[in-house]
């Protein structure tokens, strides 16, 4: 199963849908999405609504009808996960020159966003093998390197500690290249 961050939904969207009409990049993922390969998180939805004037839910629309709930998982996040932030997500030094009381809002606001989200979803499936037999990959743009100044790190650094594997939008187009070519050319 992969999850599809707004970074890599956007990058499709705006760099891959737009060549060769983008039908081929539209089919294979409206086709991903519906047989469950790719799926969307609601946290995920909302941002590429306001991210661009909406290009990727306008380019995507079919993504609208296929979207995980998330509401309830942050709140119900495994204790686990939550000792992970406060001691290894997160940057360190920035924690330590914060007062407690704003570290505690910064949190609760990073356990609202679509990357939290994306996490704890994934995390969620990868501890849970009762219910997930397939493994998780999360498709996003971020690297591990740059935090932007941030208090929590990056979806990539996060995930590597996690032992949940990444995959761009350029390696995922990449691995269903044999895919798209078929699309293009019908008579293969």
């Amino acid at each position: 199963m992969i999850l599809a961050d707004t970074s890599s939904l956007f990058a499709l969207a705006h760099y891959y849908q737009p060549l060769q009409d983008g039908s081929c990049v539209d089919s294979l993922l409206m086709q991903l999405v519906q047989n469950g390969t790719i799926k969307i998180i609601d946290a995920v939805l909302e941002e590429c609504a306001r991210l661009s004037q909406g290009k990727v839910i306008s380019r995507f629309q079919f993504l609208s009808n296929n979207v995980e709930n998330t509401r309830e998982l942050v709140p119900n996040a495994p204790q686990r996960f939550d000792r992970m932030l406060d001691n290894n997500f997160c940057n360190l030094p920035m924690k330590k020159n914060l007062p407690e009381e704003e570290y505690i809002v910064r949190k609760n606001a990073y356990y609202k966003t679509a990357d939290c989200k994306l996490i704890v979803y994934a995390y969620n499936v990868k501890t849970n093998t009762e219910l997930f037999q397939e493994e998780v990959i999360i498709m996003t743009e971020e690297s591990k390197f740059s935090n932007d100044g941030k208090l929590f790190k990056k979806i990539p650094a996060i995930c590597e500690n996690l032992g949940i594997s990444i995959i761009s939008a350029t390696d995922f187009m990449k691995s269903h290249n044999a895919r798209i070519f078929i699309d293009q050319n019908p008579l293969i």
